[in-house]
Order: structure tokens, then C-alpha cells, then sequence
């Protein structure tokens, strides 16, 4: 199945399950936060042919929280108080208090300089079959924990001059997962598209459960029919250089946040990102609205620029 943005593909995703969906009741033997019921497609794909038209306008989806996880993506780390900030209920998953073993997907495509050496390796070798950033490893195999990575791996189909790309997943809820996990990864996708000199293709997904939880499992009425999607502004730049300073930036806005009087606030942010190019800009707006509502537990009252059209 083909779609033409992210909340056509989650709304396709959510017809099947009601449509074709089976109810189980997950295992109390395993640590799994996730209990009870669950409604489950196995083998479920689709592809998206303008990953861009990724930012959803619906009340079941967050763009700042989407930004965040982005961030955090890309930050490459495991540590959980990166996110946490943002997501406080993340530390329910950390079997330490300290780290994320499972949902820092980062830390596996970012570690040792393995996402620039794929960079490196694309703008030297055409319609490779061999690439792929593994996610799910060794480590993870049989491994006790209330946080096994969802995402099995990330394959890079360069074809020509076009990056196409497919993400491999071993489970998804596609309630309250799936519209990030294909926000963050089709950004990425793109990121490593412009990193490499490459044009954006087409973004594949799998999963091998596809599923909804909980009370999720008893709604018939399909909740992103009402949603609409926009397509956001194309990334123009993504160098070794711009990703550290993205990390720097963040890093200063969320440590700055809990340090700034709420009426500097906009002040603050806009001198942040001021050395910033239109489109991280944009991601770091989004990211400083909800930054603010989460610290202050209030909406911010000026408003600042989004990153779509």
C-alpha cells in the first residue's frame, strides 16, 4: 500500500486493525510496562511516497513531543534524562533510573561515528543493497528488560541519485507510537539524504506486529479521520558541523528553560536560534512551545514561527 502522507498511512493502519485485527492478552511473564489486551496485525506494510508530509494536526498527536524525540534521536545517546525533560514517563522504562536500553535507537545509528561513515559510504557507492543501521542487536536477544527496542533496524536503498529508505520494526502501537516513529524516522531519512547530497524517495515501513493496546482496542471510530497532515519545509543543510550545533542548542534551551523568566522567555529563544538556518529554526520553536508548557504547565502566550507549510 502506497500513501501520500503520514496520517493517511496511520489512518490505513488503523482500518486494517479494526477491520482484520485479532485480540490477545499479553504474557505476565515478561517485565513489558504494556499489559493486558492488545489487537494485533501481523506483517503489516505501506509506503510513503512524500515522507515530508509528516507533521499531523491532531489532538492524538504532539508536535513538540515529536521534535523532542527527534532531538533525542539524533543526540545518539542512552542516558534517559535527555528525553525525560521532555517525556517524563519515559523513566518507567529505564530498568536503571539512568539509561534507556531499548528505545535509544540513537545510540545504535549515531554511536562512533557510524552515521557519518554511512554518510561517506552513499556518496561513494550507488544502488548498494548492503546498508543498513541494525537496531535490534545481539545484546538485545532473549535480554530481560521493560524495554526491548521496537525498531529492528533502518535500511538504506540508494538508488541513482535518490535515497530511498525502509524502517523495520518488531512491534508498533499504531495509536500511540507509530505517528513518531514515522515522524522521527522519515526526518532522518531525510537528513541523511541532504547529508549525503542525495534527493529524498520513498520511506518504507514494516512491522512485523502491528497493533493497538489497552482501551484503544474497543474504539471503532477511526480517531485521525478528522486529522489533516502539512508538509514541512525541506531540510537544506545537515553537516557534521550544523548536527553539533543542534545538540548545543538544545542542550542550552533545555537547560536554560527552568533558568529563564517566563517574560524573556521569547527573547531567549529567538537569540538562541538566531545563527540557525529557516528550517532548524522552525524545529526549535516547535520545540521551546512545548518545552514552556511542560515546565510552566501554561501555554506560551507569544507565539513563535512553525516549521511547515
Amino acid at each position: 500500500m502506497k500513501f501520500s502522507s503520514t496520517k493517511d498511512l496511520i489512518s490505513g493502519a488503523w482500518s486494517d486493525l479494526n477491520a482484520q485485527g485479532e485480540l490477545y492478552e499479553a504474557s505476565s511473564s515478561e517485565q513489558s510496562v504494556f499489559q493486558g489486551s492488545f489487537k494485533e496485525i501481523l506483517g503489516w506494510s505501506a509506503t510513503l511516497n512524500n515522507p515530508s508530509a509528516r507533521m499531523i494536526h491532531s489532538p492524538n498527536f504532539n508536535e513538540g513531543l515529536a521534535v523532542a524525540r527527534f532531538l533525542y534521536l539524533i543526540r545518539g545517546t542512552n542516558t534517559v534524562e535527555e528525553i525525560a525533560f521532555y517525556a517524563p514517563r519515559v523513566m518507567d522504562f529505564s530498568d536503571d533510573g539512568i539509561h534507556l536500553f531499548g528505545s535509544s535507537y540513537g545510540f545504535k545509528i549515531f554511536k562512533d561515528d557510524r552515521f557519518w561513515n554511512m554518510v561517506e559510504k552513499l556518496q561513494t557507492t550507488k544502488n548498494s543493497k548492503r546498508l543498513y543501521f541494525p537496531i535490534f542487536t545481539e545484546d538485545d536477544f532473549l535480554r530481560d528488560s521493560k524495554d526491548i527496542p521496537c525498531a529492528i533496524g533502518f535500511l538504506l536503498e540508494p538508488r541513482g541519485n535518490v535515497l530511498n529508505v525502509t524502517l523495520l520494526m518488531r512491534a508498533n502501537d499504531a495509536q500511540k507510537l507509530l505517528p513518531y516513529n514515522l515522524f522521527e524516522f522519515s526526518l532522518l531519512h531525510e537528513c541523511i539524504a541532504v547529508a549525503s547530497g542525495m534527493t529524498i524517495g520513498e520511506f518504507s515501513y514494516y512491522a512485523g506486529s502491528l497493533h493497538l493496546r489497552g482501551d484503544d482496542t474497543t474504539i471503532t471510530e477511526n480517531p485521525w479521520d478528522d486529522a489533516s497532515t502539512t508538509t514541512m519545509k525541506p531540510v537544506t543543510s545537515f553537516t557534521k558541523e550544523i548536527y553539533e550545533l543542534i545538540l548545543e542548542k538544545e542542550e542550552q534551551l533545555r537547560k536554560g528553560i527552568p533558568l529563564t523568566k517566563k517574560e524573556q522567555y521569547v527573547e531567549f529563544v529567538v537569540d538562541l536560534v538566531s545563527d540557525l538556518d529557516e528550517f532548524w529554526r522552525g524545529i526549535f520553536y516547535s520545540l521551546a512551545e512545548y518545552g514552556y508548557k511542560s515546565y510552566y504547565k501554561e501555554e506560551l502566550l507569544l507565539s513563535l514561527p512553525h516549521n511547515h507549510e
